[in-house]
């Protein structure tokens, strides 16, 4: 009998049939370039969905015009959700702080200590700043490596600000084209995050060859050791290239950048560059390990190569989405508006306890409301049970009576195939042997001899009566009888009359021949 499956409770149908990944979609612009880039995460899989560019009808404008970025999510067919952007108008910089007072405060005091010091290195005044902070982690120890114990060292801090109402005029596009602007990252931070997408602990280096300028990052792990710009750009190694302008410090430059890539691992090219095979060749000269371009392989690409060098230009895209979906420290360069939740405590702070006792009745109230829900949901659930255990006593006591149907006809079935087996095979040797016999007891009656019955009396018995003038015409079928090969004996049973009417009776028994 099959186990009763009990019907699942509404949530947990719920929490099966539920989609747990989460897709992003990233927004960069460079230059005349608008990329974009959506991005999924499944557990601890990140995959890239799809990517797209399209050229700005703008250049000049430094905010994405709202149609391009609609167009944009129509053509990767992400309509509406969370967003990050990725634009050069959010700036990154090191500030040097000291250690202690840095481990002593909290991450929205960290960022209100930084906030003005911002303006000496971006312009942008402490009052109208919104910035993101992480301090230097600690440094990456080799094995048997001594750790540092200098508490008063001081610690690099990297910042990345914008000003508040370029955030805001960029909130306010995102919001009309139907998207939740979540965070703003400048590229010098996404670029060499499609690195952790590919595996390898291994220290690694990235170069971004830009159009304007490049990005170096050496990684080891998930953490960038070091992150530089450099003047290099697209232009200018392309024009080196042909001649047109000879350069001897972009080649000290690339020299000098090529000395740090860590072996044996070649150095990883990204960005416009990366597309142009002579442009990696040249920078491969340079490095003892070679390079290559990044590959970006996405899911939805059916049509293009699925490993194209072009699809590093997304890398600064596809790392913000990175950065954003592995969540924790890698979200705090960042930059967004929200107030500190200890913050936002601290300010309405009289409503604490008006708000824990609304809290308080809430969670009573939700509790009663689910013990009556749960109670309704066990009855509704012992009435179907006891319906279907009903159901379920109903099929098997006519499973019974089928179980019983079924070995009456297959003991029907097997006396038939019996007898079919009978007719088929012994029914024929059955017959030739009653045939041979009979024919031997006509052909042993002698002149002297009348037969009036001949009868089989057993599988191979036949009882013989007949008259016989005398003694010795009885004697002759007798001796006639046992004379044939398939005759085992001949017995006179009774001889009674007067000579010449005697009436007899014999017992013939037959003999089988070896099959």
């Amino acid at each position: 009998m099959r186990p009763l499956k009990l019907p699942r409770a509404p949530w947990t149908r719920l929490m099966a049939n539920m989609d747990w990944s989460r897709r992003l979609l990233a927004v960069e612009v460079a230059g005349d370039k608008i990329r974009a880039a959506v991005v999924r995460k499944s557990g601890k899989r990140i995959d890239i969905v799809d990517f797209a560019a399209m050229t700005r009808p703008d250049p000049e404008d430094d905010l994405p015009a709202v149609a391009v970025v609609k167009a944009l999510a129509e053509r990767l067919q992400h309509a509406g959700g969370p967003v990050v952007f990725v634009t050069p108008m959010a700036r990154t910089f090191d500030l040097i702080m000291d250690r202690q007072k840095v481990a002593a405060m909290k991450t929205h005091q960290l960022k209100e200590a930084v906030k003005w010091e911002v303006e000496p290195y971006t312009g942008i005044t402490g009052h109208n700043a919104l910035i993101g902070v992480e301090p230097a982690l600690q440094p990456i120890l080799d094995p048997g490596d001594a750790v540092p114990e200098d508490d008063e060292a001081p610690v690099t801090v990297s910042v990345s600000a914008m000003e508040r109402n370029v955030h805001r005029a960029l909130k306010a596009r995102f919001k009309a084209a139907g998207f939740n602007l979540l965070r703003v990252y400048p590229p010098d931070v996404t670029f060499f995050m499609p690195l952790l997408l590919q595996p390898g602990e291994a220290p690694r280096a990235i170069l971004e060859v830009g159009e304007d300028y490049s990005n170096f990052a050496i990684l080891h792990g998930r953490v960038p050791l070091q992150i530089s710009t450099l003047s290099l750009s697209l232009e200018s190694i392309t024009t080196h290239l042909d001649g047109e302008v000879v350069s001897p410090e972009l080649e000290e430059s690339l020299r000098f950048t090529a000395r740090q890539v860590p072996s044996p691992e070649p150095l990883v090219i990204s960005g416009a560059g990366a597309a142009h095979h002579e442009v990696v060749a040249f920078i491969a000269g340079f490095c003892p390990n070679g390079a290559r371009p990044l590959l970006l392989s996405r899911a939805a690409g059916i049509t293009d190569a699925k490993d194209d060098p072009a699809h590093a230009v997304y890398a600064g895209a596809v790392g913000a989405a990175v950065r954003e979906l592995l969540g924790g420290r890698e979200r705090v360069m960042g930059i967004d508006d929200r107030i500190d939740p200890i913050l936002r405590m601290k300010k309405s702070a009289y409503l604490a306890p008006l708000a824990t006792a609304v809290i308080l009745a809430l969670l009573l109230l939700g509790h009663y409301g689910f013990m009556k829900h749960k109670e309704g949901v066990y009855k509704e659930r012992i009435q179907a049970l006891g319906a279907e255990l009903k159901s379920r006593k109903a099929d098997i006591a006519a499973y019974e009576g089928l179980l019983r149907e079924n070995q009456q006809l297959q003991e029907r079935i097997s006396f038939a195939r019996r007898r079919l087996k009978f007719i088929s095979g012994r029914g024929d040797a059955e017959l030739d042997h009653a045939i041979q016999c009979l024919t031997g007891i006509a052909e042993s009656v002698c002149d002297r001899i009348v037969l009036s019955e001949v009868r089989q009396v057993g599988a191979d018995a036949y009882s013989v009566a007949g008259r016989a003038l005398n003694l010795a015409a009885i004697s002759r079928l007798t001796a006639n009888l046992q004379k044939k090969s398939w005759c085992e004996s001949a017995v006179l049973v009774k001889v009674e009359g007067e000579a010449a009417a005697l009436k007899f009776e014999l017992t013939v028994t037959g003999r089988r021949e070896a099959p």
